[in-house]
């Protein structure tokens, strides 16, 4: 009875007080009204039997089983003492009623609440497998959610490696670029390089001719005793010149045979201060050139 909600628990104490209510009528006020129509019927056999004997019949009349039960009663006669069997059936049936009716009302309680137990059970079972299906729809859900966050992973994943190729191949087409604009820049520089090496070689030795030239034209200003001099013999100097013609450094790297052309070098040499100035477009601060000294 414990387990019985508070409203299963009252419906059947008010059920009980009825039926109590019900037994307390039927054992003191059933009785009651049941009295005074057997007394009306015991009178009713008694006048009907009085009248029979003030017939001026010889023969008395049979006695009926009414009138051997009951005696004649007089008139202004209290009334003999009742038997009490009819009481204690009537109230053995109110009793048997009340249980009748006390065990119906048990065995419809019991079926209510059988029938509350079964339907609580019903509703447990349909919230339980409402619950169920709640429970399967969200983990199907999330199911769901998780596939599409893998297929955004898996498609977030593949545009960042698709991004990350592009780049590394953005990067080695731009080396291969700065590759190709060093190679280029290297071959034109290489090519300036030559050209301006070409030009200044073209300087140079337009430069040379012109110093040997000078050089020659100062040498034969010179004066030199020539007699005794072999014409093949020749004397090696070095002069080192600077960008505005001014001689630097001068020597004879190699003496001729004859002491005469050597002395004549000599004071050549030490009367040798300037030279033709370098070109305008010719790049070297300085330049030396060997160059030989001869009676020719």
């Amino acid at each position: 009875m414990s387990s019985r909600p508070p409203k299963s628990r009252k419906s059947i104490l008010i059920f009980s007080v009825a039926i109590h209510f019900a037994l307390l009528i039927a054992l003191f006020i059933l009785p009651f009204f049941k009295r005074k129509p057997k007394e009306q019927e015991l009178t009713s056999l008694n006048v009907s039997v009085d009248l029979s004997k003030l017939s001026h019949t010889p023969t008395p009349p049979a006695p009926s089983p009414q009138t051997e039960i009951t005696p004649i009663s007089e008139p202004n006669k209290p009334d003999p003492p009742k038997d009490d069997k009819p009481k204690r059936n009537i109230e053995k049936e109110a009793l048997d009623k009340a249980a009748k009716v006390k065990q119906e009302a048990l065995d419809r309680a019991a079926k209510e609440l059988q029938a509350r137990k079964a339907k609580e059970k019903a509703e447990a079972e349909k919230r339980a497998a409402t619950k169920r299906k709640k429970e399967l729809e969200q983990k199907k859900k999330r199911e769901q959610e998780a596939a599409k966050k893998r297929e955004l992973d898996k498609k977030k994943k593949a545009e960042e490696e698709r991004k990350r190729k592009e780049r590394e191949a953005a990067k080695k087409r731009e080396a291969e670029r700065a590759r190709k604009r060093a190679a280029e820049a290297e071959a034109l520089r290489k090519r300036n390089a030559a050209a301006r090496a070409s030009a200044q070689q073209k300087l140079k030795s337009q430069y040379n001719l012109l110093l040997a030239a000078d050089v020659r034209r100062q040498w034969h200003n010179q004066y030199l005793n020539r007699s005794g001099i072999d014409l093949n013999d020749r004397v090696k100097i070095q002069v080192t010149i600077n960008r505005n013609g001014t001689v630097t450094s001068k020597k004879i790297i190699k003496l001729a045979r004859s002491v005469a052309l050597n002395r004549a070098a000599k004071t050549f040499l030490a009367g040798l201060k300037t030279l033709p100035s370098f070109p305008k477009n010719m790049d070297a601060p300085y330049i030396t050139e060997t160059l030989s000294l001869g009676i020719q």
